[in-house]
């Protein structure tokens, strides 16, 4: 407690010192006049950060910026939103202008930046933020806009954090060396502002924890109970003094929005604000609209504002939303002023759009890479934003004074607390007793499935999840229907989820015998992805499978059925319910089974891995150990890009002495005993080897479908180190030739496969493990037909 009490201080003071104070601008022509003021009052530098500059937008403001540079300003453009971004030419020839007529003055970046940013920052001191740009649209443009003015307040430092970071974020992101030395972004760069004397900060007086128990006597353990009730009181009592002083006000870069939208969709208890000028089907998701009804339901004012749309199939979620029968639940069709996230007393507010944003990877970067806003701490603040986009007043946020865009750094729910406690005892408790353990702590409590709610939504690793959602269910008699239904469903997709379909199908057992979701006749469809052949049993399962989704996963267990097994119920199955499967899916599992029948024997994978691992040279194998370790070698120079959640903990795990990453490295420089004891590491379940790494070290649980850039290139590199290492086994003795039907399925693989990944990622979970799972096993042929065709 003491620890987590000096976090929330360490936080408070955070808050404290990133206060500044705030002005709405509205529309263009408030724009233009922020714009001439900070240039007015520019004493050294103007930043202005634009993604497309419109010579129409530029030509009236030239005027302004001569202004500005007659009194010897620098002024520093950066622009472009994609690496393929270009200015137009008459846009470089005013440039052109003004840097031969000012010199060094005006410095503009020669390439695109790569940045949705919309920034005007003047010298150190006050910056303009908005989701649109005066150089992208004309100050006689009656479309509506708003952005922030953000200025030093009396109540925070005299330098606004959020612009110094902004400076800083400028110099290291978007020029080269040379060009990057000459912004200014630290106040002794800024000559004649280093002579003010630092604007005081009002004071803070740390509110002291209470002392430990002087015994163990129950008098001792009440008063020290009370006391900390009472030290929880106090620093809620601050955090609320804290934001209501001025708002505290925090730059926000690239991903760092999208994370905000995911914990104001899932956190925001009191109002919560989605407004933008454009709609996606990538960001208008299902997901999102069941988030949004979520939030109203558990009695959020929910407001969203997004222009009107015309390809409602496309975002069929949200149109529908504005047929909500609940008056806590408001849509507007209209293009919103700003590219706004509020939840509670925290706002969001700049380039990202959180209903427009397409998600796409340019060069691999994410199109969020660009993005640059504000976070703002503060109820009226969010109060004042949300009126000038036309919402109307909400409830006062609940009296913690606590909302979404506060991390808690701590729980007081005993479901929470009882969790913690369990998860302590079993993790010390030896091996051997991991289960013992988890069972008597969970026969002890009233509702042992509040431990395994809590574990999930905490992030714990599936390993602990699997074993006491098992423990949960040899309760049997003390577990709701409903509670006993859930947990196994769950080992079921999670055993999907690791293609372990005979062990789902076990599990499945205690699920119901009918129904739309997860049923017992379903996990035993899916058994042919993994064994088979089931023979009669197939059509039996397929026959009781109701929902259209079902169907699709019974007709890959009979594509399976009859592809991997060779079994002749699998091509009745895919000639009952293939219709269920996407279109390519349908297409192929035709194929597939016309290849099986015509070559009467199932699929020989095996000639398929004999004949990949077949027999490259000595002087080959250690070309391609070289060209491992060069990858290794890049992959460890890098680890500054490994900047998702806990990806710093994973760099580190597997570089460290004993390493995975470090043992792969060791056998492809040369070293022959690695090489001999290299095996057992390569046979590490990937994923779950990285998700150790993580809980080990006490870090955050990564999320895996977000970072399959980076968990695939590892994956390949372990498996090509594998392949390697076991090549010298495959040299002895020939390999048989396959059959050309199987050839020609293998090269019908090899062309579909994207597509057949894009539709089973199109699936839901766990519904598209069957379908991933057999794409897996395909892969071996997907990959001998590239390298033999």
């Amino acid at each position: 407690m003491e620890f987590t009490a000096r976090q929330i201080q360490d936080r408070t003071e955070a808050l404290r010192q990133a206060r500044a104070r705030l002005t709405p601008v509205q529309d263009a022509q408030g724009h233009l006049w922020a714009l001439r003021d900070l240039l007015a009052q520019a004493r050294s530098q103007v930043v202005i950060v634009t993604p497309t500059i419109h010579y129409a937008a530029l030509n009236p403001l030239l005027g302004e910026l001569r202004s500005a540079l007659d009194q010897g300003i620098r002024l520093v453009i950066s622009w472009g939103r994609t690496p393929s971004d270009s200015l137009p030419p008459e846009v470089r020839t005013a440039f052109s202008e003004l840097s031969f007529r000012y010199k060094s003055q005006v410095l503009l970046s020669q390439r695109s930046a790569r940045t949705s940013g919309c920034v005007v920052v003047q010298d150190n001191l006050r910056a303009l933020v908005s989701s649109h740009s005066l150089l992208e649209i004309s100050v006689r443009s009656e479309d509506r806009s708003l952005g922030i003015l953000v200025e030093p307040s009396e109540h925070g430092t005299a330098v606004p954090q959020c612009i110094a970071a902004l400076l800083r974020r400028l110099q290291r992101s978007w020029y080269p060396g040379q060009e990057a030395m000459q912004i200014r972004s630290r106040s002794q760069d800024f000559n004649a502002l280093a002579e003010d004397p630092p604007a005081p900060v009002s004071g803070f007086v740390p509110v002291p924890a209470p002392p430990q128990p002087a015994d163990d006597s129950p008098e001792m353990r009440r008063i020290w109970l009370e006391s900390w009730r009472e030290h929880h009181e106090a620093l809620l009592a601050v955090v609320r003094a804290v934001v209501q002083e001025d708002p505290s006000v925090t730059l926000v870069e690239d991903g760092a929005h999208d994370d905000f939208l995911w914990q104001a969709l899932h956190g925001a208890s009191t109002r919560l604000v989605l407004a933008d000028d454009r709609i996606s089907p990538q960001a208008a998701t299902e997901r999102v609209a069941t988030a949004l009804r979520e939030r109203a339901a558990e009695g959020a004012d929910v407001h969203v504002v997004h222009p009107p749309i015309h390809d409602t199939d496309a975002v069929k979620s949200f149109a529908t939303l504005a047929g909500s029968n609940r008056s806590n639940l408001v849509v507007r069709r209209t293009a919103a002023a700003a590219r706004v996230v509020i939840a509670d007393d925290t706002v969001q507010i700049g380039s990202f759009a959180p209903l427009g944003h397409a998600r796409v990877h340019v060069e691999g970067r994410p199109e969020s890479s660009g993005e640059l806003g504000i976070r703002v701490q503060s109820g009226a603040f969010a109060a004042d934003i949300a009126s000038i986009l036309g919402m109307a007043p909400s409830r006062a946020p609940r009296s913690d004074g606590i909302g979404s865009g506060l991390e808690r750094t701590g729980t007081g729910t005993g479901a929470v607390a009882a969790a913690c406690g369990a998860l302590v005892r079993v993790r010390q408790a030896p091996r051997n007793r991991y289960g013992e353990v988890l069972t008597e702590v969970m026969s002890g409590l009233a509702e042992p499935w509040t431990l395994l709610e809590v574990w999930q939504d905490q992030g714990i690793p599936a390993s602990d999840l699997r074993r006491g959602a098992a423990t949960l269910l040899r309760l049997r008699d003390r577990i709701p229907d409903t509670q006993r239904d859930r947990w196994a469903g769950w080992l079921v997709g999670d055993a999907w989820e690791r293609h372990h379909f005979v062990e789902a199908s076990l599990i499945g057992r205690l699920l119901p015998e009918v129904g739309s979701g997860l049923t017992s006749p379903l996990c035993t469809a899916a058994v042919p992805v993994e064994l088979g052949p089931l023979g009669a049993r197939l059509g039996e399962a397929v026959v009781a499978l109701e929902s259209d989704i079902a169907n699709a996963v019974g007709a890959v267990g009979g594509l399976a059925e009859a592809l991997f097994w060779g079994g002749q119920d699998g091509e009745a199955v895919v000639a009952a319910v293939g219709d269920a499967l996407p279109r390519v899916w349908r297409e192929f599992a035709e194929n597939a089974v016309a290849h099986a029948r015509g070559t009467a024997r199932a699929l020989p994978l095996d000639l398929f891995r004999a004949q990949l691992s077949s027999a490259p040279s000595a002087a080959e194998v250690e070309a391609q150990w070289g060209d491992i370790a060069e990858l290794l070698d890049q992959i460890r120079r890098r680890r500054q890009r490994f900047t998702f959640t806990s990806g710093f903990v994973i760099h580190d795990g597997l570089f460290s002495s004993d390493g995975l990453l470090t043992h792969v490295e060791r056998a492809a420089r040369g070293d022959v005993l690695t090489r001999t004891e290299l095996a057992p590491w390569l046979h590490l379940d990937l994923q779950e080897h990285m998700d150790r790494l993580v809980s080990d070290a006490g870090g955050q649980p990564v999320e895996w479908r977000k970072q399959r850039p980076y968990f695939r290139r590892i994956e390949n590199l372990v498996l090509d180190a594998k392949r390697l290492t076991y090549h010298g086994e495959a040299r002895g003795g020939g390999v048989p030739e396959i059959e050309r039907g199987w050839r020609d399925f293998a090269a019908d693989v090899a062309l579909h496969w994207n597509a057949l990944s894009s539709e089973a990622d199109a699936f839901p979970d766990p519904y598209r493990h069957p379908l991933s799972a057999v794409l897996h096993r395909l892969s071996p042929a997907a990959q001998w037909s590239k390298e033999h065709r």
